[in-house]
């Protein structure tokens, strides 16, 4: 038996002491891959990013032997509001987003699309593909976008992948864009990864509608809600609705082995962290 060593794992990761901070804390827990935010994830303003600041962080990231870095953006965007206020204010968010991520030197910047309340999701849909063309427009240079799959409780846009495909399609320049994989989200959305065919099935979607190629990330997490619930509540690995067995698949699928798998799990003690990791190590064993 032997572990397979390329595997890419990390852990969304607090900025809250700083971004050199947050490479330290993935350093000693020796993972070569994170998320983070690059500004407070509950708040519009941000102040500028300082550029010494990013390239410490670079340089310190490099040092730590950090693979893959991608940035989250705040939970405030909604690239699908009909409101026209809202909908300029997400733009001009993303655009600035965008612009943070390139210079701290972002693998990617991951993204819900948003909802669309009191209208058709076909509407919503070609106003998520508007709002980022826009903010493209806006940065012209930026890492490669993901659009994170919901958990499908509407009227939020992005619970099938046949939505995320849909804006994919709308967008000037699929250079700069795909998506990330949420498990947990997928889950409640009615995708059961708890066996090979459920995977499959679901893999077989992605590719068909979007292309496994444009799979760029995986958010790696268990479930506390039951499948197809439409409930977005994330546990720690193996011990959810998903399971060790779900976990084990995902983990080995041949498809998804060369990707980054990010864990957003519960962190409400300092062990939580390594013990997700184990659990990941210890599942990602082949014979």
């Amino acid at each position: 038996m032997k572990k397979n060593r390329d595997l890419l794992v990390g852990f969304h990761v607090s900025i809250a002491g700083g971004f050199t901070a947050a490479v330290a804390y993935a350093a000693s827990l020796g993972i070569n891959s994170m998320q983070i935010f690059s500004k407070n994830p509950r708040g519009w303003s941000a102040k500028p990013l300082d550029r010494a600041e990013a390239l410490e962080f670079r340089a310190k990231r490099k040092e730590a032997g950090i693979k893959f870095v991608m940035i989250h953006t705040c939970y405030l965007l909604n690239l699908a509001s009909q409101d026209e206020e809202l909908r300029g204010k997400s733009v001009k968010a993303l655009a600035a987003e965008l612009e943070r991520a390139e210079l701290l030197g972002a693998d990617c910047l991951n993204t819900h699309v948003g909802s669309c309340k009191g209208c058709p999701p076909e509407e919503g849909i070609r106003t998520v593909a508007w709002s980022i063309n826009e903010a493209f427009r806006l940065c012209r240079n930026s890492p490669v976008l993901l659009l994170e799959n919901t958990s499908r409780l509407r009227p939020s846009i992005g619970g099938s992948f046949r939505d995320l495909g849909a804006i994919l399609k709308l967008v000037d320049d699929n250079s700069r864009t795909g998506i990330c994989l949420d498990t947990a989200h997928a889950f409640g959305a009615g995708y059961d990864v708890r066996s090979a065919a459920g995977l499959n099935s679901l893999l077989k979607e992605i590719d068909s509608e979007i292309g496994l190629l444009n799979l760029r990330a995986i958010h790696f997490n268990d479930s506390k809600a039951v499948l197809g619930s439409g409930i977005d509540r994330h546990e720690h690995l193996g011990m959810g609705e998903i399971g060790k067995a779900g976990v084990s698949l995902l983990l080995k699928n041949p498809k998804l082995r060369d990707l980054p798998f990010i864990m957003e799990t519960p962190r409400s003690r300092p062990e939580d962290d390594r013990k997700n990791l184990s659990t990941v190590l210890r599942l990602r064993v082949f014979a």
